[in-house]
């Protein structure tokens, strides 16, 4: 029995150094919780008119954390709810988050570029 509580030990002490850091082990819980944090990014082609101030800012905040995701990766409907959950992310890793004008063109132009189902 005291084998197994060294090598217990040895393994809790030894985990901080065989991930590169702490912020690493928060996106792998994130990816085995919620799968892949972006599975399609933006290539910026056939974004609606109007829409181009949104799609920089999604470039410019997104890009803080991971590849700025296609419209289409989310319906309409879905992106609202995305985009409040990506905005805690941004909050506890203390990134730059969006300013109230700001959401309205992310979120408008996720919207009107969204997937249609």
């Amino acid at each position: 029995m005291r084998r197994w509580k060294q090598a217990g030990f040895f393994f809790v002490i030894m985990l901080p150094v065989a991930c590169d850091s702490v912020q690493d082990v928060a996106d792998n819980h994130h990816a085995r919780m919620h799968g892949p944090a972006v599975t399609e990014t933006d290539d910026s082609s056939g974004i609606k008119a109007g829409t181009e101030q949104g799609h920089e800012l999604v470039q410019r905040y997104c890009s803080q954390c991971h590849d700025a995701p296609s419209a289409k990766l989310h319906t309409a409907e879905e992106w609202p709810g995305v985009f409040v959950r990506m905005q805690g992310y941004m909050q506890a890793r203390e990134k730059t988050v969006p300013l109230d004008d700001e959401r309205v063109m992310i979120i408008e132009y996720l919207e009107v570029n969204a997937r249609q189902d």
